[in-house]
């Protein structure tokens, strides 16, 4: 009896889905299905947005410190980005007849740096012709090596379309630029208005550390990339080394990609040295790279990655591999500032919220070249 008075009194479950719950999630969906659109057909745009983005958060204690003297930052801005031209087309012109020439050259002695390679690796796989495992690792060697040879003459031919691509997408990276240092203060106003008044204040901080860190960043690895294309280039110039102008070009731009970059250029320039002049001057030429490295990873690797962007190298080389092995190149050069986002964020609001304490004003060392920037519009305004 007892059972079925608990029958009779058990109410059914009655499941309501309010109309609004139908619409908000039907909202949500869309709008994860047009953000995937966006960034599978737009990817590449997205990546060169947020290269410029750092760009103009490097220059902008520049545009500052114009902005300071009297001069409208619209001004500051257009100086900035037609000196910039200028010293891009001062180097296009200085550079781009040796990078040519040495190309072309490259493209055509190749073919005979692979002759040569082959018949030492012949050589190498009779002398082992005994072994037959130590023969199959040689032949599996040569292959892959001729392979890897075999795509730089594609590259080696193409050379000059590929600075012409990386001259338009230079001009474009100028055009975000000059757009985002003009247009950041309402963007700025914009986003901060969109946060509760009680956290405005935490949320001005976060930006403002956001803002140092990608721009500290950026002006570490443009002084970075100067340094190591100068060195390599000046280096294997006077190791007699050919086409140091072009390897010295590269060394500079592989820069971009932290840590893995200055190997990169080590193989680059000991392949060249090998293929052209033999073992004893790829092994000059291994040892100057060493010497390189031993100063880029005492000096300047700790300066901008500890100081700057807080972040040690493991964490900077683990980003890199990931963003390298996501986006390709593209990933790997973007892969640190994306990082150096993800910090700043889990520092400051992600680690507050399992811990149940309210969001925390990030910790600058000095007042950051935008919150100095901001305080001096509002006295001028005060002023006025």
């Amino acid at each position: 009896m007892s059972g079925t008075r608990g029958e009779d009194t058990r109410r059914p479950i009655q499941i309501v889905i309010e109309p609004r719950s139908i619409w908000t999630a039907a909202g949500i969906v869309i709008g994860l299905l047009l953000l995937w659109i966006v960034v599978t057909r737009g990817l590449t745009v997205l990546i060169l947005l947020f290269i410029g983005i750092i760009v103009a958060e490097g220059l902008r204690p520049l545009v500052a410190w114009l902005a300071a003297h009297h001069i409208p930052r619209p001004i500051a801005v257009l100086v900035i980005v037609a000196v910039t031209l200028a010293l891009l087309a001062f180097l296009l012109w200085l550079l781009l007849a040796p990078l040519v020439s040495q190309a072309t050259q490259l493209a055509v002695h190749l073919p005979q740096y692979l002759t040569r390679l082959q018949t030492e690796l012949d050589h190498l796989a009779r002398g082992f012709a005994s072994h037959s495992q130590i023969q199959a690792v040689s032949k599996q060697a040569r292959s892959r090596a001729l392979g890897a040879l075999n795509g730089l003459v594609g590259v080696a031919i193409h050379t000059p379309l590929y600075l012409v691509g990386l001259l338009f997408e230079g001009l474009t990276l100028l055009f975000i630029v000059f757009f985002w240092l003009t247009a950041i203060d309402g963007l700025r106003d914009f986003a901060l208005g969109l946060v509760a008044g009680h956290h405005r204040d935490t949320a001005a901080a976060i930006l403002d550390e956001l803002q140092e860190s990608l721009g500290g960043y950026a002006r570490g690895v443009g002084v970075n990339m100067l340094i190591a294309g100068v060195v390599a280039g000046g280096g294997l110039e006077l190791l007699g080394v050919p086409y140091a102008v072009l390897l010295g070009v590269v060394a500079g731009l592989v820069q971009m990609i932290p840590i893995v970059g200055t190997y990169i250029s080590a193989a680059a320039g000991i392949g060249v040295a090998l293929l052209s002049l033999g073992p004893l001057k790829a092994a000059e030429v291994w040892i100057f790279f060493v010497v390189v490295q031993e100063v880029q990873g005492g000096v300047i690797l700790p300066l901008v990655m500890n100081r700057i962007i807080s972040l040690n190298p493991l964490t900077v080389l683990v980003a890199t591999l990931l963003g390298g092995a996501i986006l390709g190149v593209a990933g790997a050069v973007i892969a640190v500032p994306v990082a150096v986002i993800v910090r700043i964020l889990l520092l400051s609001l992600g680690v507050p919220a399992l811990q149940g304490t309210p969001p925390r004003p990030p910790r600058l060392g000095s007042e950051s070249s935008s919150a100095a920037e901001h305080k001096g519009a509002e006295n001028d305004q005060t002023q006025e």
